[in-house]
């Protein structure tokens, strides 16, 4: 059988998620505890996928992995046990044989979350919607030499101030990003914010040719956070209530400073708390 699994993971505590010789990765941590559990024998021949390669430090609440497994069951359990605390894989289901997940994905859903400094949130959400539509961001990301695209779809741009946790909180929908682009972007609109750059001055970093006095830097990883990503499959996942109370175990009592701010920690943690009930069956 063919399944698609959700993962959970602080991604701190890693030199990334996709796997590379040498390297302490979370899709490496995954891959060898399927093995260990016999659920594969190698990542080739279950023509393992992941959903997203997010970079060090950055972390996810459903990444999403697929692999083609000979057993008749799936147990998350089984495979968390031989897994980090950091890495927790919390619900699956089944997909056809000839299921590609990287072909199948709609979007990717990120969130961007720091301390709330006093920007101005009306001149950050009308430079935000500067983004959404097909640009060129050759200057809001770190152009790969050997793949050189610098162009990609943004379906929507938030900014919001959640006032009671004194926090802002980014949101990035798209159908995939470039290099550093989301944490670049997230620099640019707080330079707005701060006065720093005027609307016109952010406008021209967008699809201009003309590379800028001064390059943008990327926001710190440890404030990304991949929340979902959409497919277009109709069968629900089945959560794992074991599963879910490590997560929570994990952010209540091992995470001080939680993607770069401690009072992102509640955010996450409520998040977690609601997403049985809108993914799918528990058991």
């Amino acid at each position: 059988m063919r399944l698609l699994v959700k993962v959970f993971y602080d991604g701190r505590y890693f030199e990334g998620y996709a796997r590379q010789p040498g390297k302490d990765t979370i899709e490496q941590h995954i891959i060898d505890a399927l093995i260990d559990c016999g659920y594969i024998r190698t990542a080739k021949e279950s023509r393992f996928q992941s959903a997203s390669r997010t970079d060090p430090g950055v972390s996810a609440i459903s990444q999403v992995i697929c692999f083609t497994t000979d057993r008749t069951t799936f147990y998350v359990m089984e495979v968390n046990d031989r897994l980090p605390q950091q890495i927790t894989l919390w619900s699956y289901t089944r997909v056809p044989q000839d299921f590609n997940l990287r072909r199948a994905i709609a979007y990717r859903f990120y969130k961007y979350f720091k301390k709330y400094e006093g920007e101005d949130i009306s001149s950050m959400s009308e430079a935000a919607r500067l983004l959404i539509g097909y640009h060129d961001f050759r200057h809001l990301c770190v152009v790969d030499k050997r793949r050189p695209v610098t162009r990609t779809k943004v379906y929507c741009v938030a900014v919001k101030h959640i006032r009671t946790l004194d926090l802002l909180v980014f949101d990035f929908v798209g159908r995939f990003f470039l290099n550093k682009m989301i944490r670049k972007c997230v620099s640019a609109l707080e330079m707005v914010g701060k006065g720093l750059l005027s609307i016109d001055e952010f406008r021209k970093v967008i699809d201009s040719e003309i590379k800028p006095k001064a390059s943008i830097p990327p926001a710190p990883a440890s404030g990304l956070v991949l929340v979902d990503v959409g497919l277009p499959i109709r069968s629900r996942f089945i959560v794992s209530r074991q599963a879910l109370k490590r997560i929570r175990r994990y952010l209540r009592t091992t995470v001080q400073e939680l993607w770069s701010c401690t009072s992102a920690l509640s955010y996450i943690y409520d998040m977690m708390l609601d997403v049985g009930s809108s993914v799918g069956h528990i058991y």
